[in-house]
Parts: structure tokens; sequence; C-alpha cells
């Protein structure tokens, strides 16, 4: 009996010590409680990727409202400078270069706009006024209906009238200061007036309108009254320059536009603060207006000869 006891007991020992190897040597138990460390590092490296993603998230964020503040910028950019005035060009001024007479009114007043974008209006009790033109554009509406204004402004900078430009039926265009019937009306001087013979208007037809040479302008218009008026306007800078008026007739043998002594030489000059002052060369000159086999115009200044081998093409 004792001897079977101590037999039991060997086996029951010899089964525990399997038991611990197996347990000790990294065998199949399935409760193995992990170590601190192994926790600290697996929670520092969760914290970390966390981290990562919040500062990547917070960078991107950070580009994308970089990109959306550059690209608002960009488009307010552009919005600013497409809502802009455009720029004023010589071509804008040449739509209403010419002679304009005013309409309506007992004593009417020719107004001479030259191709620069200045201005001479004159009164028929004898003294003129000068100034420069500046273009404003009027945005009317959710159609973007757009008026053009053109705003004369005296050579003192005071605002003299504001006009559009109005075509209109079976008439010359005209320039309107407004919408009612107290605006002011100066009609473009028509090419066409009645009562000549129609080989002299088919004649001097081609001399009609505006030319230019360098900065040199001339403007001839239509009278209505037999005679032929021409405007030469030039320009040694911005605020100085001198103007020639003649009043020709036109001369069938020679094809040409002719004054005969009573051309006025006007030398101008503005000064930087806004003033102008004007001063008469001579009120006896003589000219020839003609053209070549180009269609280019000539000016011959018979007091001077300033005009000398210059050639004028339409504009």
């Amino acid at each position: 009996m004792k001897k079977m006891l101590s037999c039991m007991a060997a086996l029951a020992m010899l089964a525990s010590m399997v038991s611990c190897e197996s347990t000790e040597s990294g065998g199949t138990s399935e409760n193995v409680i992990p170590s601190k460390t192994t926790t600290a590092v697996t929670t520092a490296a969760a914290d970390t990727s966390k981290d990562n993603t919040k500062a990547t998230t917070a960078a991107n964020t950070k580009a994308d409202n970089k990109k959306t503040e550059s690209s608002e910028s960009s488009a307010a950019a552009v919005s600013d400078e497409n809502t802009g005035a455009s720029p004023v060009t010589k071509t804008d001024y040449m739509q209403i270069a010419g002679v304009w007479y005013e309409e309506n009114v007992l004593d009417t007043r020719a107004l001479t706009i030259d191709g620069d974008g200045t201005y001479r209006l004159a009164y028929r009790g004898g003294g003129s006024e000068y100034g420069k033109i500046e273009i404003e554009r009027q945005v009317l509406g959710a159609n973007d209906v757009t008026n053009i204004w053109y705003c004369f402004y005296k050579n003192d900078g005071t605002l003299w009238e504001s006009f559009r430009l109005t075509a209109r039926e079976n008439m010359s265009p005209a320039l309107v200061s407004g919408f009612d019937s107290s605006a002011s009306v100066f009609g473009l001087a028509d090419g066409d007036a009645t009562g000549e013979p129609d080989a002299t208007l088919a004649a001097v037809k081609r001399f009609m309108g505006n030319w230019s040479c360098g900065r040199c302008y001339i403007s001839i218009s239509n009278n209505g009254d037999g005679t032929y008026r021409a405007e030469v306007k030039w320009s040694s800078s911005a605020a100085e320059g001198s103007i020639w008026t003649y009043i020709c007739t036109y001369d069938a043998e020679n094809d040409a536009l002719v004054c005969n002594g009573t051309g006025v030489n006007v030398h101008y000059l503005y000064t930087e603060e806004g003033q102008s002052t004007n001063t008469e060369i001579y009120n006896n000159g003589s000219a020839m207006f003609y053209t070549d086999n180009d269609a280019n115009l000539l000016w011959h200044d018979y007091y001077g000869n300033v005009a000398d081998g210059m050639l004028f093409t339409s504009c």
C-alpha cells in the first residue's frame, strides 16, 4: 500500500514539472499577460500615429485654406480688373471727332473735337473755350447695358457738359446731354449740304472727316453755305501746341480746298494749374488742301510752309 502511494506521488510530481516547462518556454497558453513595457510602446505608437494624423490633417487643411485664399484673392483681382474702366484709346475719341453744331437754339455754338480728345467750343458772337474730354462707362440694370458718356472738362478742370452719342434715323448722329427735352443737342456737321451742285458735293466729299500725321490732326467739315472749315491742331507736347483755322472754298480748277488770306493761327499753352493761354500769331494766313493718287491729304501752308513733306491719312 505504502509503495503504491509513493508511486502515485512520483507520477503527480512528474506531471507538474512537465506542465511548468511547457508554460515557461513560450508554449500555447492562451492567458499570457502583456508586459507594461509592451503596453507603453503600443500606446505611445498609437498616440504618435494619432498626433501625426492630426498634424497631417491640420497641414492639409491649412494648405487647402491657403489655396482657397489664394484662389479667392486671384478671383478678386480679376474681378476688380474686369469691372474697372477700360483704357481710353485714340479709337474711343475718333468715334466723336469732327465738327458739331448746336441745335434748337438761336445762337448756335460750334463744337470741334480732335482725335486726341481735346475740344474747342466756339461762340457765334466770338470767343472760344478749350478743354479735354474724359470717357466714363455706366453699366445699367441686370442686362449690363453700357452707356458711354463723353465728359467735357474746361481747362480750369470744371465740368462743362456730359454727352452720349446717339444715332438718329435719316439724320446725322448727335451728341445729347440728357434724356429729356431740356437736353443740349449737337448734331454732326453734314457733308452733303443742300444747295450745292452735285459735282461739287462729289468732289469735296473725299476731304470731309479727320486726318492725321504724327501729332498733327486735321478736321474738315462742310459749313453748309458753300464753305468748308478746316481746323489743324499740332501738339508739340501734352500741354502746348498750335491751332490753324481756315474757312475754305472748293477750287475746281485745282481740285482743292483753298483759303485766301483769312486763316488764323493760335498758340496754346496749359499750365500745371490747369489754366490756359491762347496767343494769336496771325489772322491772314492762306492754305490749300488737296489729295494725291494714294488718297493721302496734303496741307500746303502758304504763310510758313510748316507742313511741307507731310502726308495725312484718313482716321
